[in-house]
């Protein structure tokens, strides 16, 4: 019985042609040519009896003639390169329509329950992030409306000042009867005012507030138009027209980087938030400072808490505490370092030569380390690679972890037998 990744391998040979299957049709025609010219020829040498007049010297020429006659008739019988319908026909006819048809629903299958999958996951995350995102622009907003007032000049400032003007002309006079002595004010220090000019940390404090709320409603417009763009990529039932648009569409969310945006979103709405705070913190030391240093201590807290839960997923690979942010530190810090240690390999493979041409001249020990330095192409594993490399390494640990697991949460004896045999048969450890 064919497997179905068999069979899928030979339907999609089948539409593609190949080099090697043509070569092997080339090299099965030739041989049967040459057997059915041998076998005729024998079979005329043995047919004719003892009264035959074919010798053995007949017999070798007519080999020789029969061997030599595709080369005699030119290229009326050249072989050809075979076409897609020639080789696509000799292919269809090694598996059945059920075997096909089978293949086909299965590999139809595991593509939309994939696919299915995927937009809900998406879907569901939006919908929490549009929650998240409301409740913190509302709250963002109550702050910002009274924050950017202190940016601008107030014009009870202006009648303030006509009051304190009034008050020092009237202070000017001296009552002595029968006489109102008056003594003239200098106000021209007084009704020259300088230009407005908000205070540094108003300013710090606009910046990352408006900052905050820009990041919440961005994040949350984007969602919008990701829910959108899920509607649309949704695809109903599972003839072979819908499992292609599917698949079509499957192919779109990818290259456009449809996950990419997905990824981008909790991560803006945690800039928000760390901007909000900040700004917080700023607006608590220009009040009072008791409070302020309370209020610091705890956003400090929070911020190395946040710092060491996304950091830890970059350097091992085991920590649970993945999260988009830490998604997004590892790929860049791995495309630094690859692109580093490849700049690097290639000044050692360039100094590696140059001191083996030395060597051959001057007779130099050689430097093995630098060699294998030059030459070892390791990179550093992708996100989803580091725990296949962890899973290789741990293989028997972890395959004794699952049937612990099992007997733990199930209390079935069973697993404690295969446990057993897992601990002692060698070919499980």
């Amino acid at each position: 019985m064919r497997t179905a990744s068999g069979v899928s391998a030979v339907l999609l040979a089948s539409s593609t042609v190949t080099a090697p299957s043509r070569h092997h049709i080339h090299s099965s025609r030739q041989r049967d040519m040459a057997a059915h010219a041998h076998s005729t020829t024998l079979g005329d040498t043995h047919g004719s009896g003892e009264g035959s007049d074919i010798t053995p010297s007949d017999h070798h020429s007519n080999l020789q003639n029969v061997n030599s006659e595709p080369q005699s008739k030119g290229d009326d019988t050249a072989w050809q390169f075979p076409t897609v319908d020639e080789i696509r026909d000799e292919l269809s006819q090694e598996f059945t329509a059920e075997e096909k048809d089978r293949v086909w629903t299965e590999a139809s299958d595991a593509v939309r329950e994939y696919y299915d999958q995927l937009l809900v996951r998406w879907k569901e995350e939006m919908d929490t992030l549009l929650v998240y995102a409301g409740v913190s622009s509302a709250v963002m907003t109550a702050f910002v409306v009274e924050s950017y007032k202190i940016l601008q000049s107030d014009p009870a400032d202006a009648t303030v000042a006509v009051l304190k003007q009034i008050s020092t002309q009237l202070n000017s006079f001296t009552i002595s009867p029968p006489f109102v002595n008056v003594t003239q004010v200098d106000q021209s220090a007084g009704a020259t005012h300088a230009p407005f000019r908000a205070p540094s940390s108003a300013i710090w404090l606009n910046a990352l507030w408006f900052s905050s709320l820009v990041f919440s409603l961005g994040s949350a417009l984007l969602a919008l138009f990701v829910k959108q763009w899920i509607y649309d990529a949704t695809i109903r039932g599972n003839s072979r027209e819908s499992t292609r648009l599917r698949q079509h569409r499957l192919n779109g969310l990818l290259r456009w980087r449809v996950g990419t945006i997905v990824v981008v979103l909790p991560i803006m709405l945690q800039l928000a938030s760390i901007l909000f705070l900040g700004g917080l913190v700023v607006l608590l030391w220009t009040l009072h400072a008791t409070v302020a240093a309370i209020a610091s201590s705890l956003v400090g807290l929070l911020f190395a808490f946040f710092l060491t839960v996304t950091m830890l997923p970059v350097f091992r690979s085991d920590c649970s505490y993945r999260s988009p942010a830490s998604f997004a530190i590892y790929v860049i810090l791995r495309h630094i370092r690859n692109t580093t240690m490849e700049n690097i390999r290639r000044i050692c493979r360039v100094l590696d030569r140059w001191y083996a041409a030395l060597r051959l001249r001057c007779g130099s020990p050689k430097v093995s380390v630098l060699h294998h330095f030059a030459y070892n192409r390791r990179y550093l594993s992708t996100w989803r690679g580091r725990d296949q490399n962890d899973i290789h390494d741990q293989l028997g640990a972890i395959d004794r972890a699952i049937l612990t697991t099992a007997y733990s949460t199930t209390v079935d004896t069973k697993f404690v037998s295969d446990l057993w045999c897992s601990a002692t048969c060698p070919l499980t450890r």
